[in-house]
């Protein structure tokens, strides 16, 4: 068997205590197909907008034009990279902006009895908030 695995960290940035998760996907995994990999291990629950940042590149699920993004669907992570200690952004909810940074720990890892596993964690994801603009003098209330 020649498939290839990654080891990917991703970390929720700019957040304390600190959030991450270590898991293995094939090499060949479509970046759309990442995403939803992203969403289970971090507990997200894939009602956002999301875009991956590849060097200069954004790839997101719709972009409504070549200014927005490519077609995310289309473009496998292990031709866009290929490196250990490679990293990648990740942007979950344009609104509230979680950004997350992926980073490649193995690209040759021996995944020879799973193929998607969640191996290590730190943290739990943030609970989502619901944001209630009744009238304009608590528009900003905040309910968990």
């Amino acid at each position: 068997m020649n498939d290839r695995f990654y080891l990917l960290k991703i970390r929720l940035l700019d957040i304390e205590p600190e959030i991450w998760r270590r898991f293995v996907v094939p090499a060949d995994i479509s970046l759309d197909r990442l995403h939803d990999v992203v969403q289970i291990v971090m507990g997200w629950e894939d009602c956002h907008l999301h875009e991956f940042t590849i060097g200069n590149k954004r790839y997101t699920e719709f972009p409504e034009s070549r200014q927005d993004g490519l077609v995310s669907g289309r473009y496998r992570l292990g031709d866009l990279i290929k490196q250990k200690g490679r990293t990648f952004g990740y942007l979950y909810d344009f609104g509230d902006g979680w950004e997350h940074e992926l980073a490649i720990e193995n690209s040759r890892y021996d995944n020879s009895e799973h193929w998607l596993m969640s191996s290590a964690w730190r943290g739990t994801a943030p609970v989502r908030r619901k944001m209630w603009a009744v009238r304009p003098d608590i528009r900003n209330s905040v309910l968990s």
